[in-house]
């Protein structure tokens, strides 16, 4: 989440991207970018089309709210929900296809073995 009329914010996300991914430990995690304050119009310094490039770059959804007016403040939070319970579902399908190819394989008999 960044303020749109906060610049500084807004070049932080990588950060903060790479943040999440630290202390999930994971290469990839869902995310959604979120321009808040957008009610704050005249004071803006970050496009709503910034934004959008940004999401396109992480692959992820992107609003742009307002707490105070509570703008698009239920639907990013349920995005982001949705976002997680996919990737979650997508995690313990691959997890499922690994135990089918994951199964005991007979051992070989005889042949030699290289300790070093």
């Amino acid at each position: 989440m960044y303020a749109v009329n906060n610049r500084k914010s807004f070049e932080k996300l990588d950060e903060y991207r790479e943040a999440i991914l630290n202390v999930k430990d994971v290469d990839n995690y869902p995310v959604i970018i979120v321009g808040n304050k957008c009610d704050l119009e005249a004071e803006r310094t970050v496009s709503t089309q910034e934004g959008q490039e940004m999401a396109k770059v992480y692959d992820c959804p992107f609003f742009e709210t307002s707490a105070k007016s509570r703008t698009n403040v239920d639907e990013a939070y349920l995005e982001l929900v949705k976002e997680i319970r996919r990737f979650e579902a997508k995690k313990k399908a691959k997890a499922t296809e690994g135990d089918a190819s994951d199964a005991p394989k007979k051992e070989a008999k005889g042949g030699c073995c290289t300790l070093m």
